[in-house]
């Protein structure tokens, strides 16, 4: 009989329905700025608000004069800058931006209240304009807001996503910040499940930001670490033993395919955290729960890896 490992089945958290919320602490030391090549990076000034606005005009955003509106407001925001003439951008161009709420601020353009404790940040708004998507900005732009928290007075800063961003989910990842939760707004209450390894106690604090505070349902151990496992193939298909693994953990795990140089055997490279094994792909899928149990021990559903019949 086959038994039935879906979250809901597991009482675990669905990683393809809730949003996710992650925390970043200060830097000791101030980031030095990312080696982006033809670029630089900023806090907003009060002269930014033509650019900005066209900038999000670029990256798609529904309220444009949100630009004015914060910079008047003193909202603290970063940006990357063109800093270098090229064809098709002029210097001072805007090509990311982004924006952290701190205590005391007005945040009614987020589309629901949030009254941020003094030492906390909520990171937001984060866009990239078309033309200088794929060169990490985002990661770089996280990476540069971190460096400053200390500065501005901020011990930690949040930032959430939606609900299958996997671009932006990796993006925060890499550029340090832990997973902490997976929030699913659509059950009544809004449930919050706990990361394994994030506190219990500091999970209700979570719930108090993501929306519904005290009447939100709070499941520790619960919710899923972000894990990304990365296939590197120059071409073929995918082996037995990986199709099997993929589709055991397919609702706890984030795929991605990239092309592999011409002549290496394809490889996987499963990632957790600062951690990462990477397993020949026609390995068994012994050997790929085993690398999964190094780079993510402790994970409740691992002790279920039993391939299915």
């Amino acid at each position: 009989m086959t038994k039935d490992r879906t979250p809901a089945a597991l009482g675990r958290a669905d990683v393809r329905r809730c949003g996710t919320l992650w925390v970043g602490m200060g830097e000791e030391s101030r980031a030095a700025p990312p080696g982006i090549p033809g670029v630089r990076w900023r806090a907003v000034a009060a002269d930014d608000i033509e650019a900005l606005r066209r900038a999000m005009i670029a990256a798609g955003a529904s309220n444009p004069g949100l630009a004015e509106a914060r910079v008047r407001g003193g909202r603290l925001g970063y940006l990357c800058e063109q800093a270098e003439p090229n064809a098709q951008t002029p210097p001072g161009a805007v090509l990311a931006y982004g924006w952290i709420a701190r205590a005391g601020d007005t945040v009614d353009d987020l589309g629901f209240s949030l009254e941020m404790p003094p030492g906390e940040g909520w990171i937001y708004d984060c866009a990239t304009v078309p033309s200088a998507r794929g060169r990490g900005l985002y990661t770089a732009l996280l990476h540069i807001m971190r460096g400053e928290f200390a500065v501005r007075g901020l011990e930690r800063g949040w930032v959430g996503t939606e609900p299958r961003n996997w671009a932006s989910q990796r993006g925060i990842a890499r550029a340090g910040f832990q997973k902490v939760a997976d929030i699913d707004w659509d059950r009544e209450p809004a449930t919050v499940f706990g990361v394994p390894g994030f506190p219990e106690a500091a999970l209700y604090a979570v719930a108090m930001l993501a929306g519904d505070g005290e009447h939100s349902r709070v499941l520790p151990e619960a919710g899923i670490p972000w894990i990304e496992a990365v296939f590197a193939a120059a071409d073929g298909a995918e082996p037995d033993g990986m199709r099997l693994f993929r589709e055991t953990f397919g609702e706890q795990i984030h795929w991605s395919r990239q092309g592999g140089a011409l002549g290496e055997e394809p490889q996987v490279t499963i990632r957790c955290g600062e951690s990462q094994r990477a397993i020949a792909a026609d390995g068994s899928f012994a050997e790929f729960a085993r690398a999964l149990g190094e780079v993510a021990p402790g994970l409740p559903w691992l002790s279920e890896a039993t391939p299915l019949a």
